[in-house]
């Protein structure tokens, strides 16, 4: 079997050492997404359970001040949610130039290139 081209073996070698470390740093990420998701139910959950919010609102609870306030953050968390969306569909883009240069690298082993 031919050898892989030094550009190639360096390339594939990244990616071997950053694939063994995904499993950790996903499990980090995971855990500190829960942790703040925790966080934020027990510090301030009008930003993270919508019945309570809903309750608040029913009792007559909520400021209008806040009330001023949250309808002023609404368009930009939509608009950072947008912006998240488009971040996932651009590492979409790089995950699968990624695989068509690993087809590539197998294509030319298979062709004993």
């Amino acid at each position: 079997m031919q050898r892989l081209v030094d550009a190639d073996e360096r390339y594939l070698a990244r990616r071997r050492r950053f694939v063994s470390s995904w499993n950790r740093l996903a499990a980090i990420l995971l855990l500190a997404l829960g942790a703040l998701l925790a966080w934020l139910t027990l510090q301030a959950p009008w930003l993270v359970n919508p019945l309570d919010v809903v309750r608040s609102l029913e009792r007559g609870a909520v400021d209008p001040g806040t009330l001023e306030l949250a309808a002023i953050l609404l368009p930009l968390a939509v608009l950072l949610l947008f912006l998240a969306v488009s971040a996932l569909v651009f590492l979409g883009f790089a995950v699968i130039r990624n695989e068509r240069r690993y087809l590539a690298i197998i294509g030319q082993l298979r062709e004993g290139r």
